[in-house]
């Protein structure tokens, strides 16, 4: 029977509330919106309901309440559901099937949810899986299809259903399920004996050839005992050889390494290449000098161009001071007369146009174009101011003997500048081929150092390669060494010891080592074929494997015996569940037709066997040993058949909504009726009735509260009437459900 709900934290339920289930049928009622279908999932939840879609959420977090303007978030929920077990119903086995003591007047089981996702089952307290909540669930016919939680909408889910889902439920509520179990368990078990079998067999078969090998290996022990004698024999005398000539080669390499090494130290430790740094200090500033006065002698034969360029308009000046000047008088009775200054202006006016061209930094063809024209042009001017008439030409006689004087002067002076800056220009390039005799000798003194040090690297290197190669000769002579002591290590095992002091060496040359070696390779791989190193390592194997086949044949014949065990008990179990199966179908069908009539006021109803064809897998997967083989290629379902009064409607499909909520009803209280749950959840599976089947609903919930307890959550005033207890669920303005207890001649009052 169950006590109390105890919900916090979980979807509107931001607070601790509890249901207190002391009658046989509580009613939960409130507005829409207010959190009573939260009330009906609360339970689904505790249960262990693993579906979001079911609990009306797209997510963990969905389940935790949110909080409000007034109350804070919750960051964990709890569910607790308790049970009275005064008669001690309630049982649980742990793994080994040994039962778990719940010697408790009432049980409680919670589940926890965190913020983190985290969730958490315990039975009184103690943490468990889910796996042992939903073992002490089935303990009392509450399995895992649900059919004890009927919520809003789902009434019409048996209908809805295919005839082997529907089978499924009918075995929770006929306590079918744990005979499932056992045999999924059976048939895991079957499956694992199987493959244990086929592993021990291919075991058998791989040791099978190793076994007739050894025995053969046994047989061969005596001639290895003689192989082992020649193999030590040959093997020492072949070892102190190899020795001998190692060593030899050793001290020669070493002689002859320690000659390189002497040569190599009689060169001075000078290095690979000059330093360029020193070369550079050495040269640089013979070069500097060389660029230093080449550029003195750069800038004087600058100098030079300018001198030349003033001498010769120095003496262009002279000439014309030296010509006889003209004028030119017109016809007219105005004459016009060009003076001297005004002719030397234009003169020079020319002359520094023709510089400029000359000496222009952005000589060009457009440039050089430009200035011709504007000389044409201002020559032009000059012309058209005395050409206005006929022109007469007279001498002029102006005395310019002063200016000439001047000139001459300056083409004096002008000449001896030149003189001076040729005999300058002479000494500087005599310098300058000194310099340049002091930079070639200087370039060809280090070009010799470089050869030099060039010859002695080439030399040096040619002994550091011979010492390389001396080196490694002498690496390869201790691993050699090296390899000799791991041949030893190959043979040791073969090898009789005693037999080393007893050993003449006949001297074995060079060239035969490698052919000796070959021949002690062939004794030795006969001797491993034959087992190894020692006769007692081969016997012992041969025991050993004697033994583990032994072993091997005795478990085969133990699976063997389980599997015939696990198909018996396979076979039992789902004899038991189709016996109990019939049996309780035709309980379900004397119920169903009751009830049926009850709801339809006449009519019939019931459920029969069907058979649908398996799919391939599930073929595949048919446990071997059926009893009723016919059965192998069909999964039996279970299809409802019903006739209403007055119609000829008997297909579910041609039901109305409120028929079909009839008959899911009837059938629902018909399978509860046969083991019946301690309790049943109703979410408004009566919002569909009118008011004459709303009476023949309440009537039903009052003839199945005589068995089970019932959790309604309704609006229907007809419904309510049938409580002994009413919770009212409310919500105010901070969105929190409440629970509020109604007395029962209150429920009266608010039914009527």
């Amino acid at each position: 029977m169950l006590k109390s709900l105890e919900i916090t934290g979980f979807k509107s339920f931001g607070k601790k509330a509890v249901i207190s289930i002391d009658s046989s049928i509580t009613a939960v009622v409130g507005p829409n919106g207010s959190g009573k279908s939260n009330v009906v999932e609360s339970v689904r939840f505790v249960l262990g309901e693993q579906s979001m879609k079911s609990l009306r959420g797209k997510g963990q977090a969905d389940l935790l309440f949110k909080g409000s303007k007034f109350v804070n978030s919750a960051n964990k929920l709890k569910v607790a559901i308790s049970f009275d077990n005064k008669k001690r119903l309630l049982s649980l086995a742990n793994d080994s099937g040994k039962n778990i003591s719940l010697d408790f007047d009432l049980v409680t089981v919670a589940r926890e949810l965190y913020a983190d996702g985290k969730s958490v089952y315990s039975i009184q307290g103690s943490e468990v899986r889910l796996k042992d909540v939903s073992d002490l669930l089935s303990s009392v016919h509450i399995g895992a299809s649900g059919h004890h939680i009927i919520s809003q909408g789902e009434a019409d889910r048996l209908l809805s259903a295919n005839v082997r889902e529907r089978r499924s439920m009918i075995d929770d509520a006929l306590g079918l399920r744990v005979y499932e179990v056992r045999i999924r368990d059976a048939e895991r078990k079957l499956d694992k004996a199987k493959q244990n079998i086929a592993e021990i067999e291919a075991a058998r078969r791989e040791l099978t050839p190793h076994l007739k090998f050894l025995e053969k290996q046994v047989q061969k022990l005596s001639e290895a005992e003689e192989a082992r004698r020649e193999l030590s024999i040959r093997y020492f005398n072949y070892e102190k050889s190899a020795k001998e000539l190692i060593s030899l080669k050793e001290n020669t390499l070493r002689t002859e390494l320690f000659k390189i090494e002497t040569e190599l130290s009689s060169y001075k430790e000078e290095p690979d290449t000059e330093n360029e740094n020193l070369v550079e200090d050495e040269i640089s500033p013979i070069r500097e000098a060389m660029m230093r006065i080449s550029g003195e002698k750069m800038a004087l034969l600058r100098t030079r161009e300018t001198l030349e360029r003033n001498l010769g308009r120095t003496e262009g000046l002279i000439e014309a001071l030296r010509t006889p000047k003209t004028k030119h008088v017109n016809n007219r009775e105005e004459k016009v007369i060009i003076t001297k200054s005004e002719f030397s202006n234009f003169c020079g006016l020319i002359n520094s146009e023709l510089e400029a061209i000359i000496d222009g930094s952005d000589f060009n063809q457009d440039s050089v174009i430009d200035s011709l024209k504007s000389l044409t042009n201002k020559v032009k001017g000059f012309l058209s101011k005395y050409n206005s008439g006929k022109e007469e030409v007279v001498e002029d006689e102006t005395d310019n003997s002063v200016e000439l004087n001047n000139a001459l002067s300056i083409e004096k002076d002008l000449k001896d500048q030149i003189q001076k800056n040729i005999e300058t220009i002479s000494i500087i390039e005599k310098d300058e081929d000194l310099i340049r005799i002091q930079l070639n000798k200087k370039e060809a003194e280090i070009r010799e150092r470089e050869a030099s040090v060039y010859k002695s690297r080439i030399e040096r290197t040619r002994l550091n390669a011979e010492k390389s190669r001396l080196e490694y000769d002498l690496e390869r002579v201790s691993g050699d060494m090296a390899m000799l002591k791991e041949e030893k290590a190959i043979f040791e095992p073969f090898l009789v010891f005693s037999l080393e002091s007893d050993n003449n060496v006949t001297p074995i040359g060079k060239d035969m080592l490698q052919t000796e070696r070959r021949a002690l390779e062939r004794i030795r791989m006969k001797l491993e074929d034959v087992g190894g190193g020692s006769g007692g390592d081969i016997v012992k194997e041969y025991e050993t494997a004697q033994e583990r086949d032994e072993y091997l044949r005795k478990e085969l014949n133990d699976l063997n015996g389980s599997i015939a065990s696990l198909l018996s008990l396979i076979n039992e179990l789902r004899s038991t569940v189709r016996t109990e199966f019939s049996k309780g179908i035709d309980k379900i069908n004397h119920q169903f037709s009751d009830f049926f009539k009850a709801m339809f006021g006449g009519g019939n109803a019931f459920l029969s066997l069907v058979a649908e064809l398996k799919n391939k897998s599930e073929i595949e997967e048919e446990v071997e040993g059926e009893e009723e083989s016919g059965l192998t290629k069909f999964e039996r379902g279970v299809e409802i058949h019903v006739d209403l009064p007055n119609k000829k409607v008997k297909e579910l499909n041609m039901l109305s909504g409120g028929e079909r909520s009839l008959v899911s009803i009837a059938l629902l209280f018909a399978m509860s009726q046969v083991n019946p749950p301690p309790f049943l959840v109703l979410d408004e599976t009566d919002a569909a009735l009118d008011e004459a089947n709303s009476r023949r609903y309440g009537d039903m919930l009052e003839r199945l509260s005589s068995s089970t307890q019932l959790l309604v959550v309704t609006h229907n005033r007809e419904t309510m009437s049938r409580a002994g207890t009413i919770y009212g669920v409310t919500m105010s303005s901070d969105a929190v459900s409440k629970l509020l207890s109604i007395e029962f001649n209150d429920a009266i009052k608010v039914a009527k």
